[in-house]
């Protein structure tokens, strides 16, 4: 358990993908546990099921969005 928890901690990239095929999966992710994430990539998921995203601004370097945004606003607010 202990370097499950050392894996995601100090993972520097992260892909959320929904494919067509699987079924929508409505509730939230939470990523606060990423503390060394530097690249988040959302596809296909909106945006506002991502937990925490506000908290890791800082040290996020790409956010990259396919697919899942209305507005700019989504990701700035």
């Amino acid at each position: 358990m202990h370097s499950q928890r050392d894996f995601v901690q100090k993972t520097p990239q992260l892909c959320i993908v929904r494919y067509p095929r699987e079924e929508y999966f409505q509730g939230d992710i939470d990523i606060k546990k990423f503390r060394a994430l530097k690249c988040l990539e959302v596809h296909k998921k909106h945006i506002h099921q991502i937990v925490d995203v506000q908290t890791l601004r800082a040290q996020l370097e790409y956010l990259i969005c396919n697919k899942n945004l209305q507005t700019i606003d989504d990701i700035i607010m």
